[in-house]
């Protein structure tokens, strides 16, 4: 369950805001429990975020969906994981799994996914002001 405190969520000791203009789907392609989807304020992009408990490490879980070549350490705000990135005939998708620290949450991974167009692309994504403050306020142990 997600608990929203001064103006964040937080789950799994990670929290993190929803930036101004973002939508939440309430038609969800997957259902999580600790999570949701949400779309960009100018629809390009569709980012979730969700907490989980999973007996596997990260990189074991990416490496089962990614080649070795796409994924990539990543760290962010104290946060330590790795990033996959593909592309297919019509869609860009990243991933990025966050491996948990112990928690009264009981999750062991916090995950985010984006899913573009190619037309777009990932870097116009990642480089845009909504993710960039996604990103931004990604906070642990808060």
């Amino acid at each position: 369950m997600l608990l929203y405190k001064n103006n964040r969520f937080h789950i799994g000791g990670v929290s993190f805001i929803i930036p101004d203009g973002f939508y939440v789907r309430t038609d969800p392609p997957v259902e999580y429990e600790n999570g949701f989807y949400l779309v960009a304020p100018d629809s390009s992009y569709q980012l979730s975020v969700n907490a989980c408990n999973t007996p596997s490490p990260a990189l074991k879980e990416l490496r089962s969906f990614f080649r070795e070549k796409e994924i990539s350490p990543f760290q962010w705000n104290n946060l330590t994981g790795y990033v996959g990135k593909t592309r297919y005939k019509t869609e860009e998708f990243a991933e990025t799994q966050f491996d948990l620290a112990s928690n009264p949450d009981g999750c062991t991974r916090f995950k985010i996914e984006i899913v573009t167009s190619t037309r777009v692309g990932l870097k116009r994504v990642m480089a845009s002001e909504s993710c960039r403050t996604f990103m931004q306020n990604l906070r642990a142990g808060e």
